[in-house]
């Protein structure tokens, strides 16, 4: 059995989202056309002082791989942010008995032009 087609346009629903929300869902489309999407819950995860994620899916190469996707403009996260990720990755890899990996998605994956300050 294949992997669900996703949606190709976001529904109109969705005009009066923020700009990180927009990133996240564009960048949602494209992952998750071409890997099975793997629900987290935030309640869950905070209860084990794990952080949540942006997005994760289940991929399929020799076994099966859980890959957390954390979605920065900046590109950067903090200490204290990928401390919370890793311990989200550990329970996770716990859980589905397969390895984890964590992808911070920056400006450049996500399509943003960096600003460049004019003298």
């Amino acid at each position: 059995m294949g992997l669900a087609q996703s949606t190709e346009k976001p529904l109109k629903v969705l005009k009066n989202i923020s700009k990180g929300q927009k990133e996240e869902l564009n960048y949602s489309l494209k992952v998750h056309g071409s890997d099975l999407p793997l629900l987290l819950s935030p309640l869950i995860l905070r209860e084990r002082g794990a952080g949540q994620v942006d997005l994760a899916v289940l991929k399929k190469s020799q076994d099966w791989q859980v890959i957390l996707y954390e979605i920065k403009s900046s590109g950067f996260i903090t200490r204290g942010q990928y401390e919370r990720l890793r311990k989200t990755a550990s329970f996770v890899s716990k859980i589905f008995e397969a390895s984890t990996s964590i992808r911070v998605i920056g400006p450049k994956e996500l399509g943003i032009a960096k600003d460049k300050k004019l003298n």
